[in-house]
Order: structure tokens, then C-alpha cells, then sequence
């Protein structure tokens, strides 16, 4: 009894130290000491605060009291504008074309949006 015992510890063991979880590989240019290695699955748990949006403020609208901001969408800069604190967001521009100058793109479509008002 004692012997199955000691067996059934032994198969344990080695089951508990070949079945390690898998480990996040550091940069190689990093130098790395007195630091233990960060499960992969604290990272998975992490991944969902890296994603995230950005909007940038691009100016005041000229004849009304909104704002407007632009927002990514791929490699694309957008102008939408917000017609209140909190208020949701409306897409001005539906451009395939990768914008350099936002601004800009944000004056014309102040512009453009005026004129057809």
C-alpha cells in the first residue's frame, strides 16, 4: 500500500512539473534579472486593455455650437461631428483616400457642409 502510494506521488509530480503553463518569450534585447516569467494566460487577460480608439479634436463647426473630431478607421482619417457633451458621433466623410492633412480635410467638409445648409 505504501509502495502505491509513493507511485501514485511520484506520477504527480512529474505530471505536475512536465504540464507548466506556457510563459510570454521577453524581446531579446532585453536583460532580464530577479524577474519570473509572465504566463501566457495573464497576458490573454491583458490583451483586451491594449485595444483600444482614439478621436482627436479637429475644431469648432462655424455656424453651429458642435464639434469636430476624426477618428481612424483603418488608414483612413474620418471627420465626424458631435452636437453635444456625451453625444454620439456623426461620420462626415466616408473617404477611401489616406488623409495626410486633417485639418484641412475638416475645414473642407465644414465647407462643403455649409454651403448645402
Amino acid at each position: 500500500m505504501k509502495k502505491s502510494w509513493l507511485l501514485l506521488t511520484v506520477i504527480l509530480f512529474c505530471a505536475c512539473c512536465c504540464a507548466q503553463e506556457a510563459v510570454v518569450a521577453p524581446n531579446q534585447n532585453l536583460i532580464l534579472e530577479n524577474i519570473p516569467p509572465v504566463p501566457a494566460s495573464i497576458a490573454e487577460r491583458a490583451d483586451r486593455y491594449t485595444q483600444y480608439r482614439m478621436a482627436e479634436m479637429f475644431g469648432w463647426q462655424p455656424q453651429r455650437r458642435e464639434i469636430l473630431i476624426g477618428t481612424r478607421f483603418g488608414d483612413t482619417q474620418q471627420v465626424h461631428s458631435v452636437a453635444m457633451p456625451m453625444g454620439a458621433r456623426t461620420q462626415m466623410t466616408f473617404s477611401p483616400i489616406v488623409c495626410r492633412t486633417p485639418v484641412i480635410l475638416a475645414i473642407q467638409v465644414t465647407i462643403s457642409c455649409s454651403a448645402r445648409m
